[in-house]
């Protein structure tokens, strides 16, 4: 099996060399502001925190933050994230490379249509795009907060493979279903439409792993499925199987006496259920009480 997991010593020589030459830290983050991403500059100064934003190929990869570089003089700043690059952008690349063969080789064992699912740069892309979207700038205002750093996301334990979301505009509900996917730190993010026709039994379910399966307007879901996913969610809790994240745009009082729904999946809907609209609305405290409700805390 190809080794996922960005290989660290490449980050741990970097960071002696740069604590040694210039008395600083940096911390490695998947994602950044939109407008780094575009931008033509070599590094960005931001506050007191020097953002070095890598590419290759036209690829988008990460961003190298230095806390506290005000300090430095330009030449230095320069050098520095000259060698950061130097360093760096091979790495990443060929990470993000087999990383991508290594899934495209998983979705072509599935059997079902792949024209709407989201893996990789295309979800990088939408979530920039999310949180950069005039039309709801408020509601991921995060000021650069939605930058991760790698080790934080493998942190992300789920209390539960289903997550359910109310809220009565359908777009905000797939924010915050792509945020817990994110969190969680899933490989990719697929309509449950979309697999539905080759699921005939749980062990289907359990082979597509550790992806996002997202269920749109959960009561209008075929009874077959929903008993799927029932006999699935009463088994065992494994970190390498499906994340399922359902919405709607009812109620949960309606939800309760919706007859489409199978009964123990209503019940495992209104254990897990989640208001979007009572939530709020920055990045940074919506994480908080996603955590708080979703995410075992971590020990480390």
């Amino acid at each position: 099996m190809l080794n996922q997991q960005l290989d660290r010593s490449a980050i741990e020589k970097l960071q002696k060399l740069i604590r040694n030459r210039f008395g600083k830290e940096i911390q490695l983050r998947q994602l950044t502001d939109i407008r780094l991403q575009d931008s033509l500059n070599d590094y960005h100064l931001i506050g007191e925190d020097l953002h070095v934003a890598l590419k290759q190929n036209d690829q988008f990869l990460g961003t190298v933050v230095v806390p506290d570089a005000l300090d430095l003089k330009k030449e230095s700043r320069q050098q520095m994230t000259q060698m950061i690059r130097m360093v760096m952008e091979p790495t990443l690349y060929s990470w993000f490379l087999e990383r991508k063969e290594n899934n495209l080789k998983q979705i072509n064992n599935f059997s079902f249509s792949t024209e709407n699912l989201s893996v990789f740069e295309e979800l990088l892309r939408e979530e920039t795009d999310l949180i950069n979207d005039e039309d709801d700038i408020e509601f991921f205002n995060s000021d650069m907060e939605v930058e991760k750093d790698f080790e934080q996301r493998k942190k992300g334990k789920l209390i539960s493979r289903l997550i359910h979301l109310t809220g009565k505009t359908e777009t905000i509900n797939r924010k915050v279903a792509l945020q817990i996917h994110d969190m969680a730190h899933r490989w990719a993010f697929v309509p449950i439409q979309d697999i539905a026709p080759s699921l005939a039994n749980v062990d289907d379910l359990r082979k597509l792993g550790a992806l996002t399966i997202y269920a749109a307007d959960i009561e209008k879901l075929d009874p077959k499925i929903q008993a799927i996913l029932v006999a699935y969610l009463n088994e065992d809790n494994n970190d390498d199987e499906p994340l399922i994240i359902s919405t709607s745009i009812k109620t949960n009082f309606d939800l309760q006496v919706d007859e489409s729904l199978v009964l123990d999946l209503k019940e495992q809907i209104l254990i897990n259920s989640f208001e979007v609209d009572q939530a709020p609305l920055s990045y940074n405290n919506l994480k908080e009480v996603l955590e708080m409700f979703f995410f075992k805390p971590s020990l480390s």
